[in-house]
């Protein structure tokens, strides 16, 4: 019955204007340009039908409703300089039965960031899994985990060069993986941040220690380790004879199972790596992924050896170093 009510009240009052009334329920006096924004908008509608929200911003939009009457949408966006302007629609199968016009009039603040400002705009940054490796002569590669909170991920700026994929993202909060070639001699690095929530900068010290097997076993950009493969051989030999020994003087079945098996190790580690040869102009990526640093370009065809394949790349071995290239051979 108050339903009914409401109905009625509602299109008397503005049956010679709209079928629809929107509101932004959460506006702020300011935001900040490049923040990212999350609104919500209230409408009521005098008429069943679906609500249809555009804009001339790239927008995302989630709208819900219970009874038909009120709908609640969720806008995100990014702002760049300008606010967004929205229309908001009532459609009943593909048929326009309104339309109205909605503008933000909170303020825009622009910031002053200093020099070390990394580019984000976040409620929150926590840095995980920093992990620091040899690279070559001058270069060293940092790798790290970034989890986001309401940020502009996009205008992360770090050492001015950073490849970066995406690990996990649960609505507003992102964890991305990030690598960057840093200077050899440096280990303790600062990402300055704004925290739209303290509305002032925020600084996060990483100070990483150079630990080459663990980033060999997380990125895999180390070479292969010959020696430890000559060791890992000479153990499984070595197990061999002592098996064949036990075997001879006690015969049984198990000691002939561990032999095999044994075998099998030794087949698999020393089996020749397939190869491939890169055409001239073919690139080379740090990382097997579509924004890597590309660290080299190939001059003249060159064989190289097929280590691995991951998202579409494959990892290969050539001048003792690995890199990766797109599998599109």
């Amino acid at each position: 019955m108050k339903k009914i009510i409401f109905l009625f009240l509602f299109v008397f009052v503005f049956a010679d204007e709209h079928l629809i009334l929107s509101k932004f329920q959460n506006l702020q006096k300011f935001y900040y340009n490049n923040q990212i924004v999350h609104l919500k908008l209230k409408t009521i509608s005098a008429q069943n039908g679906d609500i249809v929200i555009s804009s001339n911003y790239p927008i995302e939009v989630n709208t819900s409703t219970d009874d038909n009457i009120t709908y609640f949408s969720d806008i995100s966006f990014e702002l760049n300089n300008t606010f967004p302007e929205f229309n908001v629609s009532l459609e009943n199968n593909g048929i326009k039965l309104d339309e109205i016009s909605i503008n933000i009039n909170s303020k825009i603040r622009n910031l002053t960031p200093p020099n070390n400002f990394c580019g984000i705009l976040a409620k929150d940054v926590n840095i995980t899994n920093p992990i620091l490796s040899d690279y070559n002569s001058d270069k060293n590669i940092l790798y790290f985990d970034v989890s986001f909170k309401d940020a502009n991920v996009k205008d992360f700026i770090f050492d001015k060069k950073v490849d970066f994929t995406l690990k996990d993202k649960n609505g507003s909060n992102s964890i991305y993986s990030y690598s960057a070639l840093v200077p050899k001699n440096k280990n303790i690095f600062i990402i300055n941040y704004f925290n739209i929530t303290n509305n002032k900068y925020e600084k996060i010290p990483l100070n990483v220690k150079l630990n080459d097997e663990k980033v060999s076993t997380q990125v895999d950009l180390n070479p292969v380790n010959k020696t430890r493969i000559y060791i890992i051989n000479a153990i499984l030999g070595a197990l061999i004879l002592l098996w064949l020994l036990l075997y001879y003087y006690r015969k049984k079945l198990i000691y002939i199972i561990l032999i095999i098996l044994a075998i099998s190790c030794l087949i698999f580690l020393n089996w020749p790596k397939p190869e491939i040869i890169l055409e001239e102009g073919e690139q080379i990526h740090i990382l097997p992924f579509n924004n890597s640093t590309v660290f080299l370009v190939i001059g003249i065809p060159t064989k190289v050896k097929v280590l691995n394949k991951k998202n579409g790349y494959k990892e290969i071995l050539f001048n003792n170093k690995i890199g990766w290239v797109k599998n599109d051979r």
